[in-house]
Formats: C-alpha cells, structure tokens, sequence
C-alpha cells in the first residue's frame, strides 16, 4: 500500500455524506449518552443521567479525568456536545 492508496481511502465524497448522516443517526437514538451531570457533595458522587434512563454515579477518584478535579470544578460538570463526553468550565 501506498501513501496515494491511504490518502483515496480517507477521501470524503459527496455520495457518502447520506450513508453517513443515517449512520450518525441511528448512534444518536441506540447509544446511551448523557443529558445531564452533577456532583452532589454530601454522598461525594458525580451523578450523570443517562437517555436511556438509568443515572450513573461515581465517585471522582474513579473516574480518571475526575481524579485530580477539585471540589470546585466538579461543581461545574458540563454535559458536552451530543452527550458523549463531559468536562468543566475553566
């Protein structure tokens, strides 16, 4: 293989842009993601609420991106985008 033959397979086409959007589609509607997260101080859990229903709670130390988080910034959990992925405001 060579690198022209990895540059054509990572070419975009207009003609792929349907298939793509009902792919984007159906992952919005099968996978669980998140629509709302929270840190509740007394139980020292974040607490994030999922489409599917059900809620999710953890305490930081295992979640790593949370680890090293203090107190303050996981006040300010943010669901972020779509619900995929969570952060805090600097």
């Amino acid at each position: 293989m060579t690198v022209d033959d990895v540059t054509a397979e990572l070419h975009w086409s207009d003609g792929q842009t349907p298939a793509a959007t009902e792919r984007g589609r159906a992952k919005l509607a099968a996978e669980p993601r998140a629509i709302a997260a929270r840190q509740n101080s007394a139980s020292d859990r974040v607490i994030v609420d999922l489409t599917s229903g059900a809620t999710f709670a953890s305490p930081p130390s295992l979640v790593e991106f949370m680890q090293d988080a203090t107190p303050e910034q996981r006040a300010k959990i943010e669901v972020q985008g779509a619900g995929f992925g969570l952060h805090w405001p600097t």
